[in-house]
């Protein structure tokens, strides 16, 4: 913004060519639209098309929405104001007016005197006025509609910035009419003892030369990460005493998150149907690898029954056997199942006595996946006292042979030399010996021979 003009009586106010808006993440950018006018000074300027519940106005695509907006000068001196229309999205889709827009129903007389302006030359704002003027938008297009108002008060730059979202009737019927909500995170129960579940065959002639350790996540480094703490290894940064330590410590971060977003896909109060020799279990998302489960990936399964909770709510009566109290059913089922896995050595982790024994924690391995569903398979005793009526609550895990292969070739690389992790660091000077080219085409030149070799 400047002055112009040969004379002193011929200035006036000047703002620059048009801008380009970018886009406005309104929602997170509260203030795009917030304005206090006791800080931007005396004269007060309204906001048009003010949000609604959080959103921008909505208007059907072919009509022209209009919002007056209004200057109040609350000085005692007049005010010299110049108002322009810096940037639209879409272009030209706002103009400016100091008549209120006609409408639709209006004479013919009224229609024509209507003249719009993309920018109003300077006016004079006596003590105690208040200017009124339109700022209206052609619904062209469908989607949200941006522009920006630039205002010249007396030699101070304000703006306001103006939303409007064009919808037609078949946008309009896909919106949601539910307000969004967080979904509850679903309860982890944990797994410290459970009942090893039977594992797809193997092929018969694979032997195996170097089995995979286990290399389970450290107990205490696991504390350490839930409390939202960072490993001292991880804050040490990487050195060359601590390479093997360092990445260790950031695969078990990874794999903690991992873990973290396998929970998302955790199902409550579910059923399993008997399929033959396996149990199905139909898994929302599967087809788009939503979890993701692929042949000898494994699941934990618990009754459903057994939280407090939900026992009045998870239970349907069906059977004979629903005429019996809830908990004596879980312990009758629990006891039968625990005694005989214990006679058949199916019973993994360390039992300290009646309750530690009765955790009901099942472990079922995949051995088929159909777009879907997946085909479980428990220990025979599971099976053998399952009901298709029964509810379960399903943990999901993910396949951590991978991240095993990753903590494998991190220990080999302790046995590397250190030139090698860091090469940067080494006083010592590789020379690399190269064989002589031997080009198959004699018509190579010598920039050409050097770029190959």
């Amino acid at each position: 913004m400047g002055t112009a003009g040969d004379k002193w009586d011929d200035e006036f106010s000047v703002i620059g060519d048009k801008g380009e808006i970018d886009f406005i993440d309104y929602e997170n950018d509260k203030s795009v639209c917030d304005y206090n006018p006791v800080e931007e000074g005396p004269v007060v300027i309204s906001a048009p098309f003010p949000f609604v519940d959080g959103k921008p106005q909505s208007v059907f695509m072919g009509e022209t929405a209009f919002d007056s907006i209004t200057i109040k000068n609350t000085t005692g001196d007049p005010v010299d104001l110049w108002t322009k229309i810096y940037a639209s999205a879409p272009e030209n889709s706002f103009t400016l007016s100091l008549m209120k827009p006609p409408s639709a129903n209006s004479d013919g007389n009224t229609s024509q005197g209507f003249i719009e302006f993309f920018d109003l030359e300077d006016r004079m704002i006596q003590p105690g006025e208040t200017l009124r003027i339109w700022l209206s938008c052609k619904a062209k297009v469908i989607g949200l509609h941006t522009t920006i108002v630039n205002f010249d008060v007396g030699g101070d730059k304000l703006e306001r910035v103006a939303f409007l979202l064009v919808e037609d009737k078949i946008s309009l019927s896909l919106a949601s009419k539910k307000p969004y909500y967080r979904v509850q995170r679903k309860k982890q129960f944990a797994v410290d003892v459970f009942v090893t579940g039977s594992r797809p065959a193997r092929a018969m002639d694979r032997v195996v030369k170097n089995r995979l350790g286990r290399y389970d996540i450290p107990k205490d480094i696991r504390e350490l990460v839930e409390s939202k703490q960072i490993p001292d290894a991880i804050k040490a940064g990487l050195t060359r005493d601590n390479y093997a330590s360092y990445f260790k410590h950031l695969l078990i971060l990874e794999e903690l998150q991992l873990e973290e977003d396998m929970r998302a896909y955790n199902m409550e109060n579910i059923k399993m149907r008997k399929n033959g020799k396996f149990l199905s279990l139909q898994v929302p998302g599967l087809a788009e690898r939503r979890p993701s489960l692929v042949h000898g990936d494994h699941v934990f399964a618990k009754l459903a029954c057994q939280d407090a909770s939900e026992t009045a709510r998870v239970y349907q009566p069906e059977s004979l056997i629903a005429a019996m109290s809830l908990k004596s059913i879980c312990d009758l089922m629990l006891d039968t199942y625990f005694t005989s896995s214990k006679s058949s050595g199916l019973f993994f982790g360390e039992s300290s006595g009646p309750l530690t024994s009765k955790c009901g924690d099942f472990q079922g391995f995949v051995h088929r996946v159909e777009a879907d569903e997946v085909y479980l398979k428990f220990a025979p005793e599971f099976h053998l006292y399952h009901i298709n009526e029964k509810l379960y609550n399903v943990q999901f895990t993910y396949n951590r042979i991978n991240m095993r292969r990753l903590y494998q070739a991190i220990d080999a690389a302790e046995g590397v030399e250190l030139n090698l992790l860091f090469p940067s660091d080494s006083p010592k000077i590789r020379l690399i010996e190269t064989t002589p080219l031997v080009p198959i085409s004699c018509t190579l030149n010598e920039e050409q021979m050097c770029s190959i070799e």
